[in-house]
């Protein structure tokens, strides 16, 4: 895969997530395939948030930040 082609995908996720974590996933100097392999897990423990109940919200862009600041490890 092409550089390009991760750029786009990073784009597409980067679309359906909250603010806080498009400035977290560009302020990391990772390689293009590692940011986006990064963003799909981020995306998949958002899922699981909201389908879990977790996260009363109807997309995951609209999970807070401080929903994710109240777990502990």
């Amino acid at each position: 895969m092409q550089k390009s082609d991760y750029a786009t995908f990073i784009d597409k996720e980067v679309a359906h997530l909250p603010f806080y974590v498009k400035e977290f996933n560009i302020n990391k100097n990772l390689s293009l395939a590692t940011k986006y392999q990064y963003l799909t897990e981020i995306r998949r423990f958002f899922d699981w948030l909201r389908s879990s109940g977790i996260a009363n919200v109807q997309t995951n862009k609209d999970i807070l930040l401080n929903l994710l600041e109240r777990f502990k490890m």
